[in-house]
């Protein structure tokens, strides 16, 4: 309890508060005030400390800065080339996947750990994360779907299936939280997340959020940053237990999105369409 709370004093014998069949009865008449704590009282009438409910948590953004170029290229939403190189850190552990195969490395003194082949995932990885702190876990996706490998014994791997295959060329992607409990996914219409307090993700766990063809960064251990293909907006989400819309923030332009964090704790959002594409450094506040 707080020393700072208010203290004010309440009348349980008032009839706002205590309907006739209450008067009589401490235990009852407490028992209508919700949201209070008693700290003293006699002959019915009571100091209380208003606990209420928490304040909702807020944020701001402010643009740190903002560049547009022009462009004559606009890759098609979604794609990606499978045989590009995707990298990820955790720890002491760096993983490298290219094609279908995982390398992973301890970065300490440079020293190839193991290879991991990865042929149950036909079409290659396209978006890869390793689970924070020490990189025992990693989540991988493409067009095959998303899954998480426990590398924690790195001979021995295994794999749980996050989402299934799905239609059209859609490379989805992947990321946990930095705290490592919670770790997302995407699909053409959603963003999954799972509880990962044990080594696996926990599908009883499953939370969603509603978006197309969406792109998302985690800003902080329950936030994460979503935006939509084809949509300026960029939405805010408090993620901790059902998925609470905290702010949305319109940018310049839509169609292709990009988002990443930086070291700093700023945001780079790069929005471009097919004549031109504008970078933006946000700084994301609480309040």
């Amino acid at each position: 309890m707080d020393a700072d709370d208010p203290l004010y004093e309440i009348d349980l014998t008032d009839r706002d508060l205590a309907p006739p069949e209450h008067r009589s009865s401490r235990r009852e008449a407490l028992g209508l005030l919700a949201g209070t704590v008693v700290v003293a009282g006699a002959a019915g009438r009571f100091l209380v400390r208003d606990k209420g409910k928490p304040a909702p948590e807020q944020l701001t953004v402010q643009v740190v800065r903002s560049t547009t170029e022009q462009r004559n290229l606009l890759p098609e939403p979604g794609y990606g080339s499978s045989a590009r190189p995707v990298l990820a850190t955790a720890g002491d552990r760096s993983f490298e996947a290219v094609g279908e195969t995982v390398n992973v490395w301890q970065t300490s003194d440079v020293e190839r750990l193991h290879v991991l082949a990865t042929t149950q995932l036909p079409g290659g990885i396209t978006s890869l994360a390793a689970r924070p702190p020490h990189g025992h876990q990693v989540a991988l996706a493409g067009s095959w779907g998303a899954a998480v490998m426990d590398v924690s014994d790195i001979h021995r791997p295994t794999t749980q299936t996050l989402m299934p295959a799905m239609s059209g060329d859609f490379r989805p992607c992947v990321a946990f939280s930095p705290d490592g409990r919670l770790v997302a996914a995407c699909d053409l219409n959603e963003v999954a997340l799972w509880d990962m307090r044990s080594r696996t993700a926990d599908p009883t766990s499953r939370r969603t959020i509603p978006a197309i063809l969406p792109r998302f960064v985690f800003i902080a251990d329950d936030i994460l940053a979503v935006a939509q293909t084809g949509d300026a907006t960029i939405q805010f989400w408090k993620v901790s237990r059902s998925p609470t819309a905290l702010l949305t923030y319109t940018g310049p332009v839509g169609q292709e999105v990009s988002l990443a964090m930086n070291p700093d704790g700023t945001l780079t959002l790069i929005q471009a369409r097919a004549d031109q594409s504008t970078t933006q450094i946000l700084r994301i506040s609480k309040s």
